[in-house]
């Protein structure tokens, strides 16, 4: 037995892909531009925190292509769900390694300063 989701759910879905689209966008633009400014400056730790933030706005955007299959396909919404809320988990987990990372160069960094 399949589940379809209805055209009001698929609405949802479609307004929340978008977003998430857009969220990626902006935050790799954002990030390409911090990073060119920092390595312009030659400034280590901005080009980490750049980096980390273009892997970010990458991570928002590993589950769009499920969340749309699920409003233009039939008889997979449970599974493209699953795969999206897949696709979710590996992208946070990237955003919290790539947020523990910067911070251990913000602190490397302050105690090299120190020195």
């Amino acid at each position: 037995m399949s589940y379809e989701f209805t055209q009001e759910q698929n609405g949802v879905i479609t307004n929340l892909a978008n977003y998430m689209r857009l969220t990626a966008y902006v935050t790799v633009i954002v990030g390409i531009i911090d990073l060119l400014d920092a390595i312009s400056k030659a400034d280590y730790l901005s080009i980490v925190f750049s980096l980390a933030i273009i892997a970010i706005g990458l991570a928002f955007y590993f589950p769009i292509d499920n969340l749309k299959r699920i409003v233009e396909t039939e008889g997979s919404d449970i599974k493209e769900l699953m795969q999206a809320f897949s696709d979710l988990n590996k992208g946070w987990t990237i955003v919290l390694g790539v947020l523990i990372l910067a911070a251990f160069f913000s602190i490397l960094n302050s105690i090299l300063s120190l020195i």
